[in-house]
């Protein structure tokens, strides 16, 4: 029997364990030291105190193994067993509060956690029972861990109760170190082993890692040092040992309980329900939302929850500033019955959580963070340095457990957050007074505040320390500045601030301009002016109206530039006068300018009315003026006619007159008038319109009657139109009469509305003439003009063969005789035409007896038939001609193109044209000016020699037969190659000591040059030349050279034709480099009149000496004087002011020794400094004593390093009385 008090560890104890927690934590047993002898009990257990020394004491916690005397408890180490004979006290070391894992020899123990009145928890291990197997009633079910070793759940009392809440039975395994015993079976556990967690030294752990368990520090009745009464202890022992006899003798006959879905063993559990915490018999549990889940009186699903609720405490690690990894375990699937232990398999239960979690800062209710399957989960956008509350809550199905036992952690400290901008408290011309407020620290006090002034476009800081306010001076009148401040914590700097702008005071505007006017109205006036200074930051414009006699009035006070004045009178004079205002006060008023606002529209005058009778071309309207003129007298009346065709209106009157006579209308005619006025205002909208129409006259002659169809041999079905002109009035009926030729007798024969007659009961082939005329309700029409028809007759007769001359190869002349009319006159005459390959088609249609037929091809066949039409019909066909065309000269050349071409030649080919029935005996090719070159009719292509390099030439061919020659083929336009390009000129326009620019070409503008490529080559130390440049551009700049080094080019320029030869070789020299800027000077034993400079050495350059030239000036100055000027680079500044601040900075010179002329460098950063101040100092005396207050000079550097160095070695002092009080 042993067991175990946990207390924590004093503050001051230096060592910590190595691992991060104790034997939980790892991936094995506990370590222990070697087999010795331990009567002392003395020996440490556990790892090394040593080898972690980086986890704060507040997470240190000894666990104190108790042996009675006359026992002995074996404990395994690897392959080493320790045993340990009582009486011993041995302390073992963990990083948690936890109890750890014991290995321990010859079987598993029963680890029962008790925890005491005074806060301590005591550990005491059983042996098992005779035989080496626990009863399986007792068989407490494994669970893995964080550590990866095997903890029990909490063991059910027996029936009656017997055992109180806070004890917990536990399963140790001395096995392979994962906690599950090799003999057990597996329903004897429900996880598999995991693997252990992080080292210390892992980045995802720090000090605030916990492990299901509230900090130490917030649980502080859970690590009381335990009381060394040992008489106690073993009442205790004794009494717990009772009470489990007592509960495994009335549970050795509890039977077992086998799930449908899960064949593996379960324990029950107890009936104590856990509530935020806390225990209470056989009550409801609430979810975590304060709602109260409705299971009813279903015994398995208050099992299930009270199992799902049976779940550890979420563990953390990786806290970071504004996040941190939550890792959790699935709960204890126990069954609360008190007659029967079932074991569920949750290997694939399908579990979901919701990790809960709430700011102990402020009390706040617990909010879902995470809600899924997934046992980690990182938490971001966390506050720094805030104590959070974590718990986690399992679901299964539709069951929701309770909320675990809450996690705390803590965030870790950052730098503080970003400032809000400085606001102003005060200005004046020279100063200007701003403050800001504290951000928030994030954990850390703020030490200090850095505010920065921006000055020619850079932030300078201007002041650092601790106050929250400052007065910058020494600044120019009227002028902005724009500040930033950043705050300070012993962990960083934050962001600065956003940017705030302020101006200086300054002195009153001047006497601004007057206003201008921009834009004028009716009713408003839009006025503008300018701005003459930056620090003015609002005008007042002032407004006087004649008509109220009230003087000068405000209208706008504001820091606009331009302004509108409305709601003013119409056609009224307005006087405005203007003022500046700026931070010094308001300026003079401007001179007076006057402006007058324009006149309105006038109003719609009454709409047109008729005057007198109306006409059947004319009449007269009148209208009244508008009431309203607008302000102004009407200029003129605008009277607009439409014609009532949805069209638009025109303009028919334009004056000052009330009345108009509206003439040269259409008769019966419908038309709408509308007027407006027009004033000085602009144009009035249009009257209502009016509608007039005049009166309808007789209508016009109706077009000549024509025939519908065939005439027939006794009838003729005559159709006419309506007339254009109907007089204003429809028509009423048509009389259409019929004049007869022959016997020339008149007849009516037809009176009525339709436009259509059959007339019948005529002669056959006899003329007749048809007139219509048209009635409306004014009277009768003219009669039209005559149409003559002749009743109907046959088709003419077929037309003999037609004849044919050939005037040349592309035209015949076709002609025939009329044939017989057969009662009918011959209308016309219809020509087809027909080819070899092809049908007849028409090619002329008309009544002359021949036709000239154009564009034939020589030498071909062509066939001619002709064909008479007369009123009744055509007749038939004639007989085929048929006509051979005599051949004629080639046709035009076609497809002419370019095969190649050189700078001196050019070939071309052609296609050979069609040659009319004569064969081509040869070709003749026009090149411009030159005499035609002859080629043999067989070819198709030649090549043009002699020609001229880089000229265009225009080439045309035609073809030559015996007939004569053809038509010239169309131009082709080409040009001969030109020759390859002459290098240009090398020269140097820029020669620097690391480079050399180099440009060619005379006319770099031209056209021809910049379409060249040029090649610049440049020669190597072994003599060969590289290509270092190629392309269009004309200069070109050589990089990475020695100074004073010469070197060789030489370039060729390259077209299309190829590569030009190579220039000549040219040759160039760099020149001396300058010597290299130095840091800024530094300023050491400042005084009241001097002060020691030192700056950095240069080597000397290629044998030339190295001078340093030393200039200083005051920060008020703008002039540097010289110094020092020599080969040293320390010296000594006198005669300086007292509490002045300077500015010195500092330029090397190279001394040439071969030519004559010295080369400066750049000049370094100026260094700043402040000569000491001249004043007394100052005493204060007080009532008690007199206190001399001495002007405190700030550390240099070595006094800065020498702190530190002793900070150094006094922690490592009390670091070390520490480790050496810890191990005694």
């Amino acid at each position: 029997m042993a067991d175990t008090t946990p207390s924590q560890q004093p503050e001051e104890m230096p060592t910590i364990p190595a691992n991060c927690s104790n034997g939980l934590a790892s991936n094995g047993p506990t370590q222990l030291p070697e087999e010795s002898d331990t009567s002392q009990g003395q020996t440490p257990v556990g790892p090394d105190p040593n080898q972690n020394q980086g986890i704060p004491t507040e997470h240190r916690y000894v666990f104190y193994v108790h042996v009675k005397p006359g026992e002995t408890f074996s404990i395994r180490q690897g392959d080493q067993i320790q045993t340990i004979t009582g009486p011993a006290n041995v302390p073992i070391y963990s990083n948690t509060p936890n109890p750890p894992i014991i290995p321990v020899q010859g079987g598993q123990y029963v680890q029962q956690v008790i925890q005491e009145s005074d806060g301590t928890h005591r550990i005491i291990f059983t042996p098992p029972s005779p035989g080496g197997q626990m009863p399986p009633h007792l068989a407490p079910q494994m669970y893995p861990h964080h550590g990866g070793g095997m903890y029990a759940p909490m063991m059910p009392p027996p029936s009656g109760g017997g055992m109180p809440p806070h004890m917990y039975p536990q399963m140790v395994a001395p096995g392979d170190g994962s906690g599950v015993p090799h003999h057990l079976p597996p329903h004897m556990y429900a996880y598999p082993p995991q693997p252990a967690p992080p080292q210390c030294n892992s980045p995802e752990l720090n000090h605030n890692t916990v492990y299901g368990h509230v900090e130490p520090q917030q649980r502080p009745s859970l690590h009381r040092p335990r009381s060394r009464d040992d008489g106690r202890a073993d009442r205790t022992r004794d009494r717990l040992q009772k009470k489990l006899q007592q509960r495994q003798e009335k549970n050795m006959n509890m039977p077992l309980l086998y799930n449908n879905n899960n064949p593996h063993k379960s324990p029950s559990m107890s009936p104590l329900t856990t509530e935020n915490g806390l225990s209470r018999p056989n009550g409801r549990k609430k979810g975590y939302n304060g709602v109260e889940n409705d299971i009813g009186d279903d015994p398995e699903r208050k099992r299930r929850r009270e199992c799902l609720s049976n779940i550890q405490p979420p563990v953390t690690s990786n806290i970071q500033t504004r996040s941190v990894t939550v890792r959790w375990s699935p709960p204890f699937m126990e069954n609360a019955d008190d007659d029967s232990s079932q074991d569920e398999q949750i290997d694939h239960l399908p579990f979901t959580y919701d990790l809960l979690l709430s700011e102990k800062a402020k009390d706040s209710k617990m909010r879902t963070m995470y809600s899924g399957p997934d046992m980690e989960f990182v938490i971001a956008d966390l506050k720094p340095a805030t104590e959070y509350h974590l718990s986690i809550c399992a679901i299964l199905d539709d069951i929701t457990g309770q909320p675990s036992k809450a996690a705390m952690f803590k965030t870790l400290s950052c730098a503080p957050a970003i400032p809000a901008p400085p606001k102003l408290i005060q200005r004046t011309k020279n100063s200007i007074s701003i403050k800001w407020n504290a951000p928030a620290d994030n954990g850390s006090r703020i030490v200090s505040y850095t505010l920065e002034c921006e000055k020619d476009k850079k932030f300078e800081e201007v002041y650092k320390g601790q106050q929250k306010q400052y007065r910058v001076t020494k600044l120019e009148p009227s002028m902005p500045y724009t500040f930033r401040v950043a705050a300070t914590n012993e962990i960083g700097t934050s962001e600065f601030s956003p940017e705030a702008c302020y101006s200086t005071a300054g002195s009153v505007p001047q006497q601004p301009a007057p206003p201008k006017l921009v834009k004028v109205a009716v009713h408003s006036l839009t006025l503008q002016w300018e701005k003459a200074a930056n620090d003015i930051y609002s005008f007042t414009l002032e407004m006087e109206d004649e008509t109220n006699r009230y003087g000068f009035q405000p209208v706008y006070c504001g820091e606009e530039l331009s302004y509108t004045c409305n709601s003013l009178a119409r056609k009224s004079l307005y006087k405005f006068r203007l003022n500046a205002t700026n931070d010094q006060g308001s300026s003079m008023w401007s001179d007076v300018e006057m402006f007058t606002t324009l006149a309105d529209k006038p109003g719609m005058p009454s709409k047109p009315t008729l005057k007198g009778k109306v006409h059947s071309n004319h009449f007269k309207v009148n209208w009244d003026p508008p009431k309203d003129d607008g302000g102004s007298d009407i200029i003129a009346y605008h009277l607009e006619i439409n014609d009532g065709n949805n069209g638009p209106f025109e303009l028919v009157n334009k004056g000052a007159e009330t009345e108009f006579i509206c003439d040269n209308l259409q008769p019966g005619h419908t038309y709408k008038l509308r007027v407006c006025c027009v004033s000085e205002g602009g144009q009035s909208r249009y009257s209502d319109i009016s509608q007039i129409t005049t009166l309808p006259v007789a209508p016009g002659p109706c077009h000549p009657p024509r025939l519908t169809g065939k005439p027939k041999a006794s009838s003729l079905n005559i159709r006419w139109a309506a007339p254009e002109y109907t007089g204003g009035s429809s028509v009423s009926e048509y009389l259409l009469e019929m004049d007869s030729v022959d016997d020339k007798s008149t007849k009516e024969v037809y009176r009525g509305q339709d436009t259509d007659c059959m007339v019948s009961g005529l002669l056959a082939g006899r003329k007749y003439a048809f007139r219509v005329r048209a009635f409306n309700r004014a009277g009768g029409s003219p009669f039209s003009e005559y149409f003559f028809v002749t009743t109907g007759a046959g088709p003419p007769d077929a037309p003999v063969v037609p004849s044919f001359i050939c005037k040349s190869p592309h035209v015949v002349v076709v002609s025939w005789h009329t044939p017989c009319g057969n009662g009918a006159e011959i209308t016309e005459y219809r020509l087809e035409w027909a080819t070899t390959e092809g049908s007849f088609t028409h090619h002329y249609v008309g009544p002359l007896l021949s036709h000239e037929v154009k564009a034939l091809q020589p030498a071909t066949y062509y066939y001619f038939r002709v064909q008479a039409v007369n009123s009744a019909g055509p007749g038939p066909y004639s007989a085929v001609a048929t006509c051979v065309t005599p051949p004629s000269s080639p046709g035009a050349v076609t497809h002419l193109e370019l095969l190649a071409n050189t700078a001196y030649s050019l070939e071309v080919q052609w296609k050979a044209p069609n040659n009319y029935g004569s064969e081509i005996t040869s070709y003749n090719i026009s090149i411009g000016e030159k005499q035609l070159i002859t080629v043999n009719g067989s070819v198709t292509e030649t090549l043009l020699e002699g020609l001229v390099p880089d000229m265009k030439y225009r080439i045309r061919v035609q073809a030559v037969n015996s007939i004569g020659v053809g038509h010239y083929s169309a131009p082709l336009k080409v040009s001969t190659l030109p020759l390859p390009p002459d290098p240009p000129r090398l020269e140097c326009v820029l020669c620097g000591h690391q480079s050399l620019k180099l440009k060619w070409g005379e006319n770099s503008k031209s056209i021809e040059a910049k379409l060249l490529n040029y090649t610049l080559q440049m020669e190597d130390r072994k003599g060969r030349f590289n290509t270092v440049y190629s392309g269009s551009s004309l200069t070109h700049k050589v990089s990475k050279l020695n100074e004073l080094t010469p070197y060789r080019f030489r370039i060729f320029a390259s077209n299309d034709a190829g590569n030009g030869p190579m220039s000549e070789i040219f040759s160039s020299t760099t020149v001396k480099a300058p010597p290299p800027p130095l840091k800024a000077p530094k300023v050491k034993n400042v005084s009241q009149e001097s002060c020691e400079i030192s700056w950095q050495s240069i080597e000397p350059m290629q044998g030339d000496p190295i001078l340093y030239y030393l200039q200083y000036q005051r920060t008020k100055d703008k002039d540097y004087k010289q110094a020092y000027r020599g080969p040293g680079t320390v010296t000594k500044l006198d005669f300086l002011q007292a509490n002045m601040e300077y500015r010195v900075r500092v330029c090397a010179i190279r001394q040439s020794v071969e030519e004559p002329g010295d080369l400066i460098g750049a000049y370094s950063p100026g260094a700043i400094f402040r000569t000491q101040n001249d004043t007394p100092i100052k005493e204060v005396v007080s009532e008690k004593e007199k206190i001399v207050k001495i002007e405190r000079k700030p550390l240099t550097d070595e006094q800065w390093a020498a702190i530190i160095v002793v900070g150094f070695a006094v922690c490592a002092i009390l670091i070390a009385l520490l480790v050496a009080q810890f191990m005694a």
